[in-house]
């Protein structure tokens, strides 16, 4: 990165990662341009390898030596989201078959292509051993719902497209023949 300063332009090429300045200009001039030549990265799963960056520059005549410092790269792990989850409420009907909760979040990690785990749990007005949640297996994903607590584990080593396929298949129903009315929120 650098901002053309002091008649000095630059242009940098980043098929080959070379930064050219041009532009005539005092030795003074030059020392401070090249003090505000930065590196970044704008990917979000980088490499994290060393990287090398070289100088050198030419009084018109002759190139100089070429004097090189090197970055040392420290990649950081994005978080996994969710989005897209419908934001009215859904209706249960006591005695129902199972609901699907949602059919429309979106799972997605910017530097990973699985995930490993997911937890669902009823988060709001939990009726103990009547509010059940269920789910349709996909790929390598198992899960466990404790119904004392109201959560629903997944596990396994699998693609974003199969999280997002349990996700999307997950159920609620209530076994109960009085359950409470009050409105669930699962997380």
């Amino acid at each position: 990165v650098f901002t053309d300063q002091l008649g000095i332009m630059g242009s940098f090429d980043p098929g080959t990662g070379v930064l050219t300045l041009t532009g005539s200009a005092s030795i003074a001039d030059y020392e401070t341009a090249l003090r505000t030549v930065a590196y970044s990265n704008t990917s979000d799963n980088p490499s994290a390898l060393t990287r090398t960056v070289s100088y050198e520059i030419n009084d018109g005549d002759e190139l100089s030596n070429l004097l090189s410092r090197d970055i040392d790269f420290n990649a950081v792990n994005d978080a996994p989201t969710l989005s897209g989850t419908e934001s009215n409420a859904t209706s249960y009907t006591e005695n129902d078959a199972p609901l699907i909760i949602t059919g429309s979040t979106l799972v997605s990690d910017l530097d990973d292509t699985n995930i490993e785990s997911a937890l669902v749990v009823i988060s709001k007005n939990f009726a103990n051993g009547e509010d059940v949640l269920g789910f349709t297996s996909q790929g390598s994903i198992t899960g466990t719902y404790d119904s004392t607590t109201g959560e629903l584990s997944l596990s396994g080593s699998a693609t974003l497209a199969d999280y997002q396929s349990v996700i999307n298949s997950i159920t609620y129903a209530n076994t109960s023949d009085d359950p409470s009315d009050l409105t669930r929120t699962v997380s």
